[in-house]
């Protein structure tokens, strides 16, 4: 854990916190904190900030908020769509998405997506809710993507990505054979990203075409063919690298 995770259920009093999970034996044996000490922290769909330990006890640590700040973003809102995996995959995904500041994931049915990946209790959110909370106190987030699950793909895009897609959105589909890669794609004019992640076998002719006919731009992630949660972190750190050379390829404002 990189930050502590704080949730208003974990409130006592005003800015003061009581944690009796993971999280206190975290501070008790990992960072071996003491009452007297500063610890980093977030609040769950807040901000950042550092808490003061005030007491350990029996594996409970109370913390008080001494400050808290805004999360700085460099990078663009990335809704990432994403062909259901295997159960063992989709953990890696969850936390790996999470830690890297997705805001929404759609896991989609294809046609090479097995029909029992759907009966995995992972698609509960008391079980995929905690990988979320683990992936942020990793990549020091605050604010945790939204999480659906759907079983039709065309009726997917039929019904439901209309009504979430940003229109000035650079909608993008990983795609092996693509001749193009993100650095032949992305501008400084990028704004919000949607990309669509693929199953293990990769997308069926027709789910290419589907999606090139409702706006997606194939893109090639690599020359190797990779593991469904590897493309995922390829692809966002691409995303991350590409969005933070155009900053600093921005000539600097003018205060006139």
């Amino acid at each position: 854990m990189n930050i502590i995770l704080l949730s208003p259920q974990d409130e006592k009093s005003n800015s003061v916190y009581l944690l009796d999970d993971e999280r206190a034996g975290h501070i008790i044996n990992v960072l071996k904190s003491k009452p007297g000490d500063t610890i980093e922290i977030g609040i769950y769909n807040g901000d950042l900030g550092k808490a003061k330990v005030v007491g350990v006890q029996d594996g409970k640590v109370e913390l008080e908020i001494i400050k808290t700040y805004p999360k700085v973003l460099n990078t663009p809102g990335i809704h990432l769509i994403c062909a259901l995996p295997r159960p063992q995959t989709l953990k890696k995904i969850l936390f790996h998405a999470a830690s890297m500041g997705v805001e929404r994931i759609d896991f989609i049915k294809s046609n090479r997506v097995e029909k029992s990946f759907y009966q995995s209790h992972l698609l509960r959110k008391e079980y995929y809710g905690k990988l979320i909370k683990l992936g942020m106190s990793q990549g020091k987030q605050t604010m945790a993507p939204e999480i659906f699950f759907h079983k039709k793909f065309k009726a997917y895009f039929e019904n439901v990505f209309p009504y979430i897609e940003r229109r000035k959105s650079l909608k993008l589909i990983a795609e092996n054979t693509a001749h193009r890669t993100l650095f032949d794609i992305y501008t400084n004019n990028t704004g919000f990203v949607t990309v669509a992640i693929g199953p293990e076998g990769g997308w069926i002719p027709f789910e290419i075409d589907f999606m090139k006919n409702v706006g997606f731009i194939p893109f090639s992630i690599s020359k190797w063919t990779l593991r469904v949660e590897a493309a995922v972190i390829s692809t966002l750190s691409q995303i991350e690298l590409l969005s933070n050379r155009m900053l600093k390829q921005q000539p600097p404002s003018s205060n006139q």
